[in-house]
């Protein structure tokens, strides 16, 4: 077993992601997902880190 639960930490990356893009909805300008996923750094860097934490989840090193 890994010494981080990597699976319950990445729904706090995956909360913040629906936050972020939630704050894009609530202003009018969110439009088509991976627009938004592209053209916003701070939502496309939680979109790794929330992919590299499943990852290790996964991968249960």
């Amino acid at each position: 077993t890994s010494v981080l639960p990597w699976r319950q930490l990445s729904m706090i990356a995956f909360v913040l992601a629906v936050l972020r893009y939630a704050v894009f909805a609530d202003r009018g300008t969110a439009g088509e997902p991976e627009d938004v996923v592209l053209r916003d750094r701070a939502l496309a860097l939680i979109g790794v880190v929330w992919l590299a934490m499943y990852g290790l989840a996964v991968a249960n090193w």
